[in-house]
């Protein structure tokens, strides 16, 4: 959780730099997009490693487009309205500091290597699966 504070932190931040002329709303709304973009693919990269490694749980949590949306929305209004708009992540005396850049960066890179990897299974069970119900192919002798 405290690295979640720290990410808020960073990004609150950045966005909050005298020269981008930003105001606070804009700085919500960015920074509940931000946080929300993050939390929706680690939550995504979750839901298919288990998909692929133990059962199928995607197509029952989230059957079509409209559904998915409806849950990016409902994890934003989650984020903006218990770690967003209380501010707590200002109150814990965080430095930005290289060791903390190096930190967050290494965070995301794991977890998009983990997100190729498992679309990457997942892309082969697919392709397993239609080699072994699809028709024979037919030859042509002339």
């Amino acid at each position: 959780m405290k690295l979640y504070y720290y990410l808020l932190f960073r990004v609150f931040n950045s966005l909050n730099d005298p020269r981008k002329k930003n105001d606070a709303m804009t700085i919500n709304v960015l920074l509940t997009n931000v946080s929300t973009l993050i939390i929706w693919f680690i939550i995504y990269t979750l839901l298919l490693f288990i998909d692929n490694y133990y059962f199928t749980i995607t197509e029952k949590i989230l059957p079509n487009k409209t559904g998915l949306i409806f849950f990016i929305f409902f994890i934003g209004f989650l984020n903006y309205m218990f770690f967003i708009k209380p501010k707590k992540f200002l109150n814990y005396g965080f430095n930005t500091d290289k060791k903390g850049g190096f930190t967050i960066v290494s965070f995301l890179i794991i977890v998009i290597i983990c997100f190729v990897f498992v679309t990457n299974k997942s892309r082969d069970k697919i392709f397993k699966g239609r080699e072994k119900y699809s028709p024979p192919p037919v030859v042509i002798l002339e």
